[in-house]
């Protein structure tokens, strides 16, 4: 888990993106569930103990989308699961 999450806090300095706590504490939970049935449940999840914003947890999740961190795996109902793309190296 914590090489799965230096990837991904390299992955995104060197992309040039803001590391912020909020980001840490996201990218942290994901790499502890390394799957995500919902957006807004795991938006839930992570807020049941941290002051995270539904729009950083949005956009977190699209950007990792974006440089590849995560796969969508299914949608529906404007749904969409997403699961870990970086292996477990750990």
């Amino acid at each position: 888990m914590e090489q799965t999450k230096a990837i991904i806090l390299a992955l995104l300095a060197d992309q040039g993106y803001m590391i912020s706590q909020q980001r840490r504490i996201i990218i942290d939970t994901l790499c502890n569930i390394q799957y995500i049935g919902s957006v807004e449940d795991f938006w839930v999840t992570i807020r049941t103990h941290h002051h995270v914003s539904w729009a950083t947890v949005h956009k977190t999740v699209r950007l990792l989308e974006h440089l590849g961190c995560i796969v969508r795996t299914k949608v529906y109902n404007r749904h969409q699961e997403y699961t870990l793309a970086i292996p477990a190296v750990d």
